[in-house]
């Protein structure tokens, strides 16, 4: 029988785009499948003109007050799972009903699991659209000649400097060169002298000298001060500055205007839903398409060769089932392993795929806590509104234990909530309840008293003294994702907030506090909502699910991400089925994973016959 396309491309996020840029590029037929919209800035200029190709395309724009009242935009792009996903769908019918208004397409796709929450996105663009544009490798150890994150991998996953080159090669000639931008205004001090300048320069975002100025602090733990293996230094992000010397290309630069996962409204980010109009030729419909709103169910072998590709239109209630010699599974850590779990049960045992499917779920050691120092004591002000969302990062090591300590941005439209809840938890010894909670967001709502100088405060006042950090770190990948009917779970072997990758994080941010003489205060979903919720994570760099093994006796795919046929011996596999995405690597990096992504399906693309 005839095929529809050469190849299909399930998702478009990070492992997506490279296999579907590299196909094309080689000239096959390909269709990319993709649950979300396109997402994009309403500030678009003649400068910067809306791509034909969107015109026919479900277009939504980011939320965009900067300020409480767009808490409110926001949470209309949240989706969640399970009975609040559907008690949420219900009351969006409802409204749609009465208002005749057609509810907006999620963004966001808040997982809710037993231990942690995993938050994933849902857009062309995949993860680009809501992550912080880091582009970083994992630490690497000179001495011995390896990334320690990836001593318990197996061998043939294992990614080498030149793996990495290569993304970052990728990286910037499909996206554009990374920026470093830890300063107050574009191009404050030349790039070369970052790592040098005084940590006491006015020209330095508050938060990036924060924690440049804790981690070298002289009130600092000797035992910690021992342990940093990487020091304070600016992350290289996929973000464009301005250039002074070039005035013709100084546009959609970066604003600092701290709302990077909302949306960046000057469009400074190098998303890949740009990079796809960019490097796709997508207005020749014969050869590439991309077709939004494509909710995949299942894959199906067609006896003789290729794959069938079963989806339902989102927009059309349409079920539609196009065939494809190849089909690339890139649909991320949660969204490739249900596919493939439903799959092979689905298959009546025609699609045999390793026991490990599903296995190998990583949490990436994703940690946060904040810290606040007394205005009396601040100083300078740390404005935590302002900047990227993450601008430097500093690297401990305690023996196996990594933790990478970056510091975070927290949104204007979040502030007043934030500012509030530390205050609650504050008051209330470090715990509230849910009903406190709701109370915030009713309260963020409402107009301030205007006879109140301290109830009239911008945004960035409100955070001016509290400092955000992010931690990423290797846990053990003991996570396990299964399907209980048409509900993904996710449960761990013993108790993933005991891991000693979290207790040694919070005490990093709990040093980091001291030497600043100010206070630590936990993320409220790890500590403050007793009795209700306790040491519960929050994951956004979720790995594994599909691990690459040597055989199918230890992993899902094989290192080029071609899936294990398991009937017909241990290292056999299907052609034409592959995963390339974050679910495929089978452990923690200990950093944001991004480039670690793209380094992996850049190395796998080229077996892509």
């Amino acid at each position: 029988m005839a095929l529809d396309f050469d190849v299909i491309v399930i998702g478009s996020g990070f492992g997506a785009a490279v296999a579907a840029i590299d196909q094309a590029g080689k000239g096959k037929t390909v269709f990319i499948l993709e649950r979300g919209v396109w997402w994009l800035t309403p500030e678009l200029s003649a400068e910067n003109p809306m791509n034909p190709f969107l015109k026919t395309q479900p277009v939504q724009y980011w939320a965009r007050p900067d300020h409480r009242r767009g808490l409110v935009d926001f949470l209309a792009v949240v989706k969640e799972n399970g009975v609040a996903g559907a008690l949420q769908d219900f009351a969006n019918g409802v409204a749609e009903f009465f208002t005749d208004k057609p509810r907006p397409r999620p963004l966001y796709r808040y997982n809710t699991f037993g231990e942690a929450d995993v938050i994933s996105a849902s857009g062309v663009g995949g993860g680009s659209l809501i992550y912080s544009n880091v582009t970083i490798e994992p630490f690497f150890d000179t001495t011995n000649k390896q990334y320690p994150a990836m001593a318990s991998w197996p061998e043939k996953a294992k990614l080498l400097p030149t793996d990495y080159a290569n993304g970052l090669t990728w990286m910037t000639t499909n996206r554009g060169a990374p920026n470093q931008v830890v300063t107050k205004y574009p191009q404050a001090i030349p790039q070369n002298q970052l790592k040098a300048v005084n940590s006491s320069d006015p020209r330095l975002l508050g938060r990036s000298r924060f924690l440049r100025d804790a981690s070298t602090s002289p009130n600092l733990s000797p035992q910690l001060a021992g342990q940093i293996v990487e020091p304070w230094a600016p992350l290289k992000l996929q973000i464009k500055e301005a250039d002074p010397g070039n005035t013709a290309t100084s546009k959609n630069f970066c604003e600092r205007q701290g709302r990077c996962f909302l949306g960046c409204l000057p469009a400074a980010r190098h998303t890949l839903n740009k990079t796809l109009l960019n490097q796709l030729p997508l207005a020749a419909q014969d050869k590439v398409l991309i077709r939004a709103l494509a909710n995949v169910e299942s894959i199906e072998a067609i006896p003789g060769g290729g794959y069938t590709v079963h989806y339902t239109g989102l927009d059309d209630d349409t079920e539609y089932h196009p065939t494809a010699k190849a089909v690339i599974l890139a649909a991320g850590c949660l969204g490739s392993t249900e596919i493939l779990l439903r799959s092979r049960d689905k298959s009546n045992g025609k699609l045999v795929v390793s026991k490990t499917l599903g296995t190998k779920f990583s949490t990436n050691g994703d940690f946060s806590g904040f810290v606040t120092v007394d205005q009396d004591k601040l100083q300078y002000p740390i404005y935590t509104t302002r900047g990227p969302i993450n601008t430097s990062h500093v690297t401990f090591r305690d023996g196996k234990l990594l933790v990478n300590v970056e510091d975070a941005g927290i949104p204007a439209m979040f502030a007043s909530l934030v500012e509030k809840t530390l205050k609650m938890l504050e008051q209330d010894k470090g715990q509230a309840d849910v009903i406190d909670i709701l109370g915030l967001l009713w309260n963020s709502a409402q107009l301030p008293d205007y006879s109140d100088p301290n109830d009239m405060q911008t945004e960035a006042e409100m955070l001016m003294n509290t400092c955000w950090f992010n931690c990423m770190g290797m846990d053990d990948a003991t996570g396990v994702l299964s399907l209980d009917g048409d509900d993904l779970q996710l449960n761990f072997t013993g108790a993933i907030a005991k891991h000693p990758t979290f207790q040694k994080a919070e005490s990093v941010l709990q040093e980091l506090a001291k030497a600043m003489g100010g206070t630590y205060r936990a993320f409220p979903l790890w500590h403050g909502l007793e009795p209700f919720v306790s040491k519960k994570l929050v994951v956004v760099h979720p790995l594994g699910g599909c691990p690459i093994g040597g055989s199918s006796t230890d992993g899902v795919v094989n290192s080029n991400g071609q899936v294990y046929n398991t009937t017909a011996g241990a290292q056999t596999v299907y052609d034409g089925l592959y995963v390339l995405d974050a679910s495929i690597i089978p452990g923690a990096v200990a950093v944001n994973p991004t480039l670690s992504i793209v380094s992996m399906a850049a190395r796998a693309a080229k077996s892509i016959a």
